[in-house]
């Protein structure tokens, strides 16, 4: 093979290096802020380049994985280009030869073509099954609801137990040819997956996570080396096979100059052209859940991980210390495995193994769940993940989702000493050890049934890995939430509330049991509020205020209960959400004449109140107002941040009434108030507000006269508005805003352009027919003339 720089050896490393970083910036160069390529042409050379230098970095294993993933993602951006296949079709031949193949003429890209044909049978058992999941709505009746949710159930467990039959007989194939091209294996060895795999909740488009086991007997024998290195190189042409699908994104493979998270702005490079699929675990620190493990070390973790081992070795993982050194959760994920490809018996000798050391260690193993409980009830909390949607322009449905209740039910079952993988069969031996009720058990797996539909369906509808869904920019914040909108479509309106309000009531009984290792009985309930609570998060107003017919017919919703101010309260925001701001009022004025021991609560119904004072145009009554409840907020027994909040949004209300009022300087001198609170608080989106508060004051010095001042001011808004991702129609007020300032000033020409990247901006969020009557793209145009007649006919900057 010829190489790219020559003999690599000692003396060239440094020019290697150098070509590289040279080639990276040439990468860099043609894409954009984001890391995403401008001209995928282009950046298929280089990324052809880039895997010859790593092919040149033979015999290590992770350069031929990374120059295999380049190379074929070259590919993918050039799909007719000869000496890209050609490298490609080298570079597998090459490997054959460092492996010492039994086959060296086996042709890895062939092979992965037939793999390819079972992806795709794979891919079409799920479409077909997708289609029999029907949406549950709530026009259905309640009598036929439970009904239809055990359907789903049954329905999503034959599909999901299809769709991993499939793949596992996929991943089998691909070992079997391993084994051919390598030739017989030197010891009995078995391929066991972990994961999603072995949880029987995989998708088309899942990645392998696996170890490979090897019998006991060989260790300590003279050619032990050998053995574990014939297996390194079957796992290095797995590897190769799966990666030549084309679904192996580059960033996974941790290109130094490219992706190297370790180095302050060193992980730019996001690949949107290599289709995110089948592939195998990254090369991440974190990752490295495939054979060969983590090969490189880090600061923090000097050490490495090989996942080909005697099985004795692997059940050492489950140590608790091992399992910490190693750093990325070994323990708990080899203790939920399955049977892939190899010995079946050497394989259920493991699995009898690890179930022997988990119920001899239970004592122990309880710890350190707990602990693990205690970190994921922060980090997938489902209050906080529902209340994130509710102006979320984007969604992570695999964080947000589908672990809010698959890592708790897992947890469960391990705290029970349930050795069952799949959530499903955790929730029915959990039934049977009589710890959770029908009742329970009926609503736990709706949710996951729910959980995995969503994630099929994502994945399946965009032909890749992808868990996000959303748009990347919201252009107005009061319009409906895209997020929301695209899981109701998906699951159905009914469905996507039950699954929170299971979600949060698990997460809450587990909160509330604190001695849960000792617990012999686990039941959910969930309160009437919870679903409340949920509509309104999901921006579902209509089925609250239907709800709210239901509830109160049935109940004395006139009791001051706590259950009764919190629905009450979602009542309220629901009509003042759909602009019924009288309705609102009412209830939100019968809740503030209520004692009210929640201090959230009670701001809250102050704020909402005054809100709505505000929109009816009752601007010096909602003054009156805010003096009062400025004086109750201060003499509650909160913590001062809690205060600063409530003080700050209810200063800016004042602020705008006073400007209704075409009192500027006592609306810029309440704008000035809301900065300072704002300045003393560190809470969400807090830089997004103090934009805002920014634009209320360059709007006042306006009115006011003081240009000067107004321009200053409205550069700072628009600068936290860039540097805090806000919505698309915030961005386009500051070029307004900036536009007028220098319009007053006399620079015409640099209003000119503020007022061009306004109307550029709001057209992309507009469909075509609308544009000629949207009102801010007529305003836009209109300041665009005024200030070509200043400048004259002659101007042509911008025609």
């Amino acid at each position: 093979m010829e190489s790219l720089l020559g003999v690599v050896d000692s003396s060239t490393s440094q020019a290697i290096r150098e070509t590289e970083l040279r080639l990276a910036k040439d990468l860099k160069d043609i894409c954009n802020k984001h890391g995403k390529e401008i001209y995928p042409e282009k950046s298929g050379e280089i990324l052809h380049k880039l895997g010859l230098i790593y092919r040149d970095k033979t015999p290590d294993k992770i350069s031929l994985i990374q120059s295999a993933t380049l190379f074929n993602a070259a590919i993918a951006r050039q799909p007719g280009n000869m000496e890209f296949k050609n490298s490609l079709a080298e570079l597998c031949s090459h490997v054959l030869q460092l492996a010492k193949a039994a086959d060296t003429k086996r042709n890895l890209v062939k092979v992965a073509d037939g793999v390819a044909d079972r992806l795709r049978e794979v891919r079409a058992v799920a479409d077909i099954g997708l289609k029999y999941l029907n949406n549950i709505t709530y026009s259905e009746e309640d009598a036929k609801l439970k009904e239809m949710e055990s359907d789903k159930i049954q329905t999503v467990k034959k599909l999901q137990d299809a769709i991993t039959k499939h793949y596992t007989e996929t991943m089998a194939h691909i070992a079997a040819n391993c084994e051919l091209i390598m030739g017989k294996s030197p010891c009995r060895y078995a391929i066991s997956g972990m994961g999603s795999l072995a949880r029987k909740e995989i998708t088309p488009y899942s990645d392998f996570e696996h170890v490979i086991l090897i019998e006991d007997d060989v260790k300590g024998k003279d050619d032990y080396e050998d053995i574990l290195e014939y297996f390194r190189w079957f796992s290095l042409i797995f590897h190769v096979i799966v990666i030549n699908l084309k679904e192996t994104i580059v960033p996974s493979v941790t290109i130094p100059s490219l992706n190297d998270a370790s180095m302050p702005g060193g992980d730019w490079f996001f690949d949107t052209f290599t289709t995110r699929g089948v592939s195998f675990d990254g090369l991440m620190p974190h990752a490295c859940k495939f054979p060969l493990g983590r090969s490189k070390k880090t600061e923090n973790k000097p050490w490495t991980t090989e996942l080909i081992q005697p099985i004795s070795e692997m059940v050492n993982y489950l140590d608790d210390q091992v399992d910490l050194k190693n750093g990325y959760h070994l323990g708990d994920i080899l203790t939920r495995t399955c049977f892939v490809s190899g010995d079946q018996e050497l394989y259920d000798t493991f699995a009898n193994m690890v179930r022997l050391t988990l119920n001899g260690n239970k004592l122990d193993i309880q710890p350190k769940l707990m602990r693990q409980l205690s970190e994921d009830l922060d980090n997938f909390d489902a209050f906080s993940n529902v209340d994130c949607l509710h102006f979320a322009r984007h969604c992570n449905i695999k964080r947000v989702i589908y672990r809010s209740t698959s890592l708790f039910l897992l947890a469960l079952g391990r705290l029970h000493a349930v050795n069952e993988c799949s959530c499903f069969d955790i929730i029915d031996q959990l039934g049977k050890k009589s710890v959770i009720d029908s009742d329970t058990a009926h609503s736990l797996s709706y949710a996951i049934a729910v959980a995995c539909q969503v994630r099929l369906k994502v994945y399946m509808y965009k032909g890749r890995q992808d868990d996000c869904i959303g748009q990347g920019d919201m252009y107005n914040l009061n319009d409906d939430n895209s997020v929301t909108s695209q899981l109701v479509d998906i699951v159905g309106n009914r469905s996507i509330v039950d699954y929170f309000v299971t979600a949060f009531s698990l997460q809450q009984t587990i909160r509330d049991q604190k001695r849960l290792q000792v617990a012999k009985k686990f039941k959910i309930t969930s309160k009437p509020h919870d679903k409340f609570m949920m509509l309104y998060l999901l921006n579902l107003y209509d089925q609250i205020l239907d709800e709210w017919v239901r509830y109160s017919e049935d109940f004395d919703f006139l009791a001051p209960t706590e259950e009764n101010l919190w629905i009450r309260y979602d009542v309220a925001r629901a009509y003042r959400a759909k602009g019924r701001h009288g309705e609102a009022l009412q209830h939100f004025q019968w809740l503030d004449h209520q004692t009210i021991k929640n201090h959230s609560l009670q701001g809250s119904v102050s704020i909402n109140a005054a809100w709505c004072l505000f929109h009816m145009n009752r601007f010096e009554e909602t003054v009156d107002y805010i003096h009062k409840t400025k004086i109750k907020v201060t003499e509650i027994n909160a913590l001062e941040c809690v205060k600063c909040d409530f003080l700050s949004m209810l200063t800016r209300i004042e602020g705008l009434c006073k400007y209704e009022l075409n009192d500027y300087e006592a609306a810029l001198q309440a704008y000035e108030s809301e900065l300072q609170y704002l300045e003393n608080q560190d809470v969400n989106f807090i830089e997004i507000r103090k934009a805002g508060c920014l634009k209320n004051i360059a709007e006042c010095h306006l009115k006011l006269k003081d240009f000067h001042r107004a321009l200053e001011k409205a550069n700072e808004a628009h600068q936290l508005c860039k540097q805090n991702d806000a919505p698309a129609t915030w961005v386009c007020d500051c070029f307004n805003l900036l536009g007028r300032c220098h319009f007053r000033l006399g620079d015409y020409e640099k209003a000119l352009k503020n007022f061009h990247d306004e109307e550029e901006i709001r057209i992309q969020f507009v469909d075509g027919e609308k544009r000629v009557n949207d009102k801010d793209i007529k305003i836009a145009k209109r300041n665009i003339q005024a200030c070509h007649n200043r400048l004259g006919p002659d101007c042509l900057i911008y025609n």
